[in-house]
């Protein structure tokens, strides 16, 4: 059996990594980290998962194995476009530019930054798509259960392994952690609770939760996204 996962940028990756290591740890599967989005020489000829791609492309996979499964996650690009701001305008490293780079996207501002962005995100989406088209055994999930359920979605991803329900049960348990606190500490909050605290963006742990763009951009912002992105969402509300 092969496993193929790709998790496109801003999509749970990180934690998709430490999730299917121990996923392929239980079921007896061999986990390839992958770094690149080319499929690296490996080897084994069987009984693999490659974690992760970024983009799907024809030479990631191979339709004539029956026994090999592409499990691909989508996450709301509009929320995608409003998470890669806060990354890049904020935390995102750039070696001796850093500083440099984060202040020019902060004055950039995150409507200018999500208007600018959303051609390089739509080229994403449409690639992963159509790839798609020519996989067999493909399995698409959303981001959106990974976090609003979570139980649901451990089922839905280890579909594929050979793994029991006790044990499904377990990697619920040690995982579900990760999603019970999922809304950020706003400023008034923050003073709540410490008066004398600084607020500062930088370290303030953002929104998971599904339509955040909805208080980031401008009403005028998303009704432009909304039409560049119509395709894509129409094909996103098909994603349980």
């Amino acid at each position: 059996m092969i496993i193929n996962l790709y998790f496109s940028w801003k999509t749970g990756s990180t934690f998709a990594r430490k999730y299917f290591k121990d996923v392929c740890k239980i079921s007896g599967i061999n986990y390839v980290h992958v770094v690149t989005n080319d499929k690296p020489k490996i080897k084994y000829n069987n009984n693999y998962c490659m974690c992760l791609y970024r983009v799907p492309n024809e030479n990631n996979f191979n339709n004539k194995n029956k026994n090999e499964y592409n499990i691909i996650q989508l996450r709301d690009p509009r929320d995608v476009i409003v998470s890669a701001y806060y990354s890049m305008a904020y935390t995102h490293p750039y070696g001796s530019k850093t500083e440099k780079i984060h202040e020019s996207i902060q004055k950039q501002g995150i409507d200018s930054f999500a208007i600018n962005k959303y051609a390089v995100t739509l080229k994403v989406f449409e690639n992963t798509i159509n790839v798609s088209k020519k996989m067999n055994n493909i399995n698409f999930i959303n981001y959106s259960t990974m976090v609003l359920n979570f139980e649901q979605w451990v089922k839905q991803t280890t579909e594929h392994f050979n793994i029991t329900s006790q044990q499904k049960n377990k990697l619920f348990e040690t995982y579900k952690h990760e999603f019970e606190n999922i809304n950020e500490i706003t400023e008034t909050e923050l003073k709540l609770i410490n008066p004398t605290a600084k607020f500062d963006i930088k370290y303030h742990k953002r929104k998971m939760i599904p339509g955040d763009y909805k208080q980031k951009l401008k009403p005028a912002t998303v009704k432009i996204l909304n039409d560049k992105f119509s395709n894509i969402l129409e094909f996103m509300s098909k994603i349980n």
